[in-house]
């Protein structure tokens, strides 16, 4: 055997150099024992010192194993050079370690090591000088081995005078990020765990002089600047002669960041109890206050603590006790959160109306209630609400149950919620016959349709509309009624939620109105034959007259035959507008395709002969895009009139009058203004101009017909009229007419 053997060992952690090296050192070996951390000091080994024998272990070394091997080929060493490659898992584990194809390359268990190196060597068994049981010690240290890589709690050595880190465990390596080979051979203040030196001198400083620094809390980040929160103690160790400072701790990350979310937490309840404006108390298991809200003060008159300890029950009306103790013990039972509402007795003898959500907290393990946690709000208010409002509806149902009109409540399609007795009486049907039923359901088949499409546009309103039409009675008649509809809107979307009508018998009224159309159609023919019939007189009258005129010269009988022209022609011109008026009103609309280009251009023609034509001077403005449907006669007796109007009653001051005649298409309807620098109309004077054979100009001569006629004829059409109007500044007509699609 060798006198003194070169044993290089590749490890790259210190604590498994000396543990391997303990082994040894229970062989009376004699032995030169080399750490190597590095392939840069391999390689120097290689070529100064000639080993004997190679320890390495893969799972830890810095060094490729095939890189080991290849340094070691090209190298002058002969083969009497010996590698081993330790495993330090169990046997069985150890023998799936695959044995490289080159014969001085094995593998070896750790607690086989000694018995390898005794075969190798041919160490006589006398030679050998073990201090204890080999197997038994080193089943012991490879126990140590694993606790102190497996152990939950971090640990690493460092030396003391520079703070070199020459060993540590998985653990550490694990909670830090760090590669082995990033944390062999830095500092702590290098990885960041020191801010500064002097952080580090002043443990070291503890430990010096007490041997250890126990119950140490510290923060520090790891690889990625992520803090980890951890306590632990400082040791002094000292080994071979070298002092070496022991850091074990343990990671309290997830545990402080609980912590501190839980304090948060806390926080933020209490700055919310304390800033809230419900009240939020918590009380025991018996209902005596351990906590109050700030809010207190304000809801009920007593500060804090002047509640505190007291029961919840003292404070309770007389009238609700009962119940709420009730409430009580239903909570304590079911453990599940109930809502009380109740009055409470203020400071000043008072009573408040409150609403109180009271939660049960349980303890997990025991399952039992511990406490109760109650936010309560003032209501009040609101209970005066809700009382008007249950005092409105007894009212409301008062009124609506004995009402003679039939109120109902129905969705916007339609379907009943509520009927009123009335019911029986207009219709013969019992409230409860109609509920559930569609309103449509019962009306005339022909007026469904059109009254849908109304219903639709009541539905987008916010007034009341109010509707006739026909309903079926139970007895298989039909009555007319007269609906007021009111649409009830959400507060929050604005979506219509339902409708609420009011509705009567209207069948008598029909009747009379029916009648009274039947008078106004005679009384339209008798004008339109009347008329007709004296049109051929008065056409007899104005050329007698004229043949007259003719044969008598004298000048003053001339001047009467004059004035009989004059009111003949006057007459003749009232019966021309009485014949408008019963063709506007008796006639249907004919619907054609019209051109105002035109029908002013006849207008203006028909109307050139007249005395102030040539002093007015007129603008047209016509943008239409297409041909309009209408009815051409009345949009002829409108523009006719109105025009005319703008002649007759020029401003007789002015040299030259101006009368604007605009057409205008819009989205829904057709615009047409005719504008005046004429007389003017009084204010007072405008809400009479409509009517029948009213004047407000008593110069004018004309029959008082006119704008009567373009009313009734606007009227006619769907469309409405609008007047502007100052004295000696002018006049201005506006008039809207519905757009008609052609069919």
């Amino acid at each position: 055997m060798k006198k003194q053997l070169n044993i290089v060992f590749l490890e790259a952690k210190t604590s498994d150099y000396d543990f391997v090296l303990t082994i040894l050192n229970d062989i009376d070996l004699n032995f030169i024992p080399i750490l190597v951390q590095s392939p840069y000091q391999f390689s120097t080994i290689l070529q100064k010192v000639k080993p004997d024998l190679i320890l390495c272990n893969q799972k830890f070394t810095l060094i490729n194993l095939d890189e080991v091997i290849k340094m070691i080929e090209n190298s002058d060493l002969d083969s009497s050079l010996v590698l081993f490659n330790i495993s330090v898992n169990d046997e069985e584990n150890s023998s799936r370690i695959e044995t490289h194809e080159k014969k001085w390359i094995s593998s070896v268990h750790i607690s086989k090591l000694g018995e390898k190196i005794k075969s190798l060597f041919t160490i006589p068994e006398l030679e050998i000088n073990l201090k204890s049981d080999f197997k038994e010690i080193t089943r012991s240290k490879d126990l140590l081995f694993t606790i102190y890589h497996k152990s939950p709690n971090a640990i690493c050595v460092s030396r003391l005078s520079d703070g070199i880190i020459v060993d540590f465990n998985d653990t550490f390596s694990k909670a830090l990020k760090y590669n082995n080979d990033e944390l062999l051979g830095t500092t702590g203040l290098e990885l960041g765990f020191w801010d500064k030196v002097e952080e580090r001198d002043q443990i070291v400083k503890a430990v010096k002089a007490n041997g250890s620094l126990k119950d140490f809390h510290g923060c520090k980040p790891d690889k990625f600047g992520n803090f980890i929160y951890f306590t632990g103690n400082f040791e002094l160790i000292i080994h071979e002669g070298i002092e070496y400072l022991l850091c074990n701790f343990y990671d309290i990350t997830e545990k402080t960041k609980a912590k501190n979310a839980l304090i948060e937490s806390e926080n933020q309840y209490r700055f919310l109890a304390d800033h809230a404006t419900d009240m939020i108390s918590r009380m025991d298991v018996d209902a005596n206050f351990t906590y109050m809200s700030p809010a207190s003060d304000i809801i009920i008159g007593y500060k804090p603590e002047e509640l505190l300890g007291h029961s919840a029950f003292e404070y309770m009306h007389a009238d609700d006790l009962i119940n709420v103790k009730k409430d009580h013990e239903q909570l304590m039972r079911t453990k599940e959160s109930i809502i009380i509402i109740h009055r409470v007795r203020k400071k000043n003898g008072e009573y408040v109306w409150l609403e109180s959500k009271a939660s049960a907290v349980v303890d997990n393990l025991e399952g039992i209630v511990t406490e109760i946690i109650s936010v309560s709000r003032d209501i009040s208010n609101r209970k005066k609400i809700e009382d008007a409002l249950i005092k409105s509806e007894y009212y409301y149902r008062l009124l609506a149950d004995n009402s003679s009109d039939m109120i109902s409540r129905h969705s916007v399609d339609g379907e009943y919620y509520y009927i009123s007795p009335a019911s029986l009486q207009l219709f013969g049907y019992d409230p409860e016959e109609l509920v559930g039923h569609n309103a449509y359901d019962f009306i005339h088949q022909e007026e469904v349709e059109n009254l849908k499409k109304t219903m639709e546009i009541v539905v987008e309103q916010e007034q009341a509309q109010t509707l006739v039409y026909r309903y079926k009675h139970k007895e298989g008649k039909y009555i007319w009624i007269e609906s007021t509809n009111k649409v009830l809107h959400d507060k929050n979307t604005g979506k219509a939620i339902e409708i609420i009508s009011v509705s009567r018998d209207i069948s008598p009224r029909k009747q009379v109105e029916e009648k009274l159309k039947e008078k106004i159609k005679d009384l339209d023919t008798f004008i339109y034959r009347s008329s007709h019939d004296l049109k051929g007189p008065i056409s007899s009258m104005k050329g007698l007259i004229n043949m007259v005129r003719m044969e008598i010269k004298e000048e003053e009988a001339n001047e009467f035959f004059e004035m009989m022209e004059k009111s003949v022609s006057h007459l003749d011109s009232i019966l021309m507008d009485l014949l408008s008026i019963t063709k506007i009103a008796q006639g249907q609309r004919n619907l054609t395709l019209i051109r105002f280009e035109e029908i002013i251009d006849e207008i203006l023609q028909s109307l050139s002969n007249l005395p102030n034509f040539e002093r007015i001077t007129f603008h047209k403005n016509i943008s239409v895009k297409n041909d309009f449907l209408c009815d051409r006669a009345l949009v002829n007796n409108i523009l006719q009139n109105l025009i005319l109007n703008s002649i007759v009653y020029r401003n007789p001051e002015q040299e030259k009058g101006q009368t604007f005649i605009s057409i205008t298409e819009k989205e829904k309807f057709l615009e047409i203004i005719i504008e005046d620098d004429a007389e003017g109309i009084a204010e007072h004077m405008q809400e009479k101009v409509y009517e029948m054979f009213y004047r407000g100009n008593l110069k004018s001569s004309g029959t008082g017909l006119g704008l009567y006629i373009v009313k009734t004829a606007v009227e006619k059409l769907e469309g409405e009229i609008m007047l502007e109007s100052t004295v000696d500044v002018g006049t201005k007509f506006i008039i809207h007419l519905p757009k008609t699609k052609p069919k």
